[in-house]
């Protein structure tokens, strides 16, 4: 807590925390991954709390490796260690029910938390059902289903639909959360952003990156689609260079982040990817994939426009270098500006 918050606070109030650590908000979210959306998506519902004024911790909460602490080498891991507090060093039942006397508000953050086909019955874990004080304040953030909810047996809809009305206030990432929730759940939900569009300031984690490309290029992140072939036309068709992101490279968050801000074209399956293609104002292209999550880029492409840029094959642009170059954030730019305004303010008052 010391070194975390040396450059906040007065070292009177440091000495103080420090004794005694007070943190009011704890969020429980997908961080411990390879996948650089769900790592930056933590990271930006963290940040975006903590600009309203409160001290929030991550809950360390990895359901896929129970015997492995926080220190286990994995991207998200090191990468909330570095940038955040985080609240627990194992996952365990012992350790989530500390939390209870720890903090007074719990969010659930975003991304696909409530899949339950990814999940199964550790989904309860994302329903806050470790949290036994009925006093504490529960928030589902940007929360995401990824694909209908159909597939959960009765029983499990049943607990569900239990755990979800005891949340006080409920927000999901996609149009058809809205209507899941409230048909599935009898739970009235907002449709708000992603955290990643919250806060403005990438800049300090981009100024970390140790990439250094000297050359015009065009990035590529795609996480479940084979489009080498095309991939190659195009390069040559803009005279391009590529620069390959993917899961199993080297690169960094921060290296992930700056690739993206200094591309000319970002050619993606990934809903993330998209998005920052967005933040940073970048022309971009991102090719369906149900492995990806059809609805949330479903979503994405209503609330701006920008159906074009969502395709089904590559092919689709390959021979369409002026579309691939430019694109007008003239009208995108305005209308994330109202949706970010909504999605804080839902926040806040949650």
């Amino acid at each position: 807590y010391f070194f975390d918050n040396l450059d906040k606070e007065d070292f009177e109030t440091l000495y103080n925390n420090s004794n005694n650590p007070k943190h009011n908000v704890a969020i429980a979210n997908m961080f411990f991954s390879y996948n650089y959306g769900a790592i930056i998506t933590a990271y930006a519902l963290y940040k975006a709390v903590e600009n309203f004024g409160y001290n929030p911790m991550l809950i360390y909460s990895n359901l896929y490796q129970l015997y492995n602490d926080l220190y286990s080498n994995i991207k998200g891991n090191k990468f909330a260690l570095k940038y955040m507090n985080v609240a627990n060093e194992y996952f365990s039942k012992e350790e989530l029910k500390k939390l209870n006397e720890k903090c007074d508000t719990f969010i659930v953050g975003s991304d696909q938390v409530w899949r339950y086909e990814a999940h199964g019955k550790n989904i309860f874990y994302y329903l806050l059902n470790f949290i036994y004080n009925y006093k504490k304040k529960k928030i589902a953030y940007s929360s995401s289903f990824g694909i209908s909810y159909s597939d959960c047996d009765y029983k499990n809809k049943i607990l569900f639909r239990h755990y979800l009305k005891q949340f006080d206030s409920v927000s999901v990432r996609e149009a058809d959360g809205v209507r899941i929730c409230k048909e599935d759940f009898d739970v009235d939900a907002t449709h708000v952003l992603d955290p990643v569009f919250l806060i403005d300031d990438y800049d300090y984690l981009i100024s970390k990156s140790s990439k250094n490309v000297n050359h015009k290029f065009i990035a590529v992140y795609s996480l479940y689609t084979n489009i080498q072939n095309q991939l190659n036309f195009i390069s040559n068709k803009l005279s391009l260079n590529i620069e390959y992101l993917n899961i199993d490279n080297e690169d960094s968050i921060e290296d992930w982040l700056w690739t993206i801000k200094n591309c000319e074209l970002l050619i993606t399956d990934s809903f993330h990817g998209s998005c920052f293609a967005i933040i940073f104002n970048k022309p971009f292209v991102c090719i369906l994939n149900e492995g990806s999550g059809i609805s949330r880029l479903e979503s994405l492409s209503n609330m701006f426009d920008i159906k074009t840029r969502i395709i089904t094959d590559l092919s689709e642009v390959m021979n369409k270098p002026d579309f691939l170059l430019k694109m007008d954030y003239t009208k995108i730019n305005k209308k994330l500006e109202i949706e970010k305004s909504k999605s804080l303010k839902w926040l806040k008052n949650a």
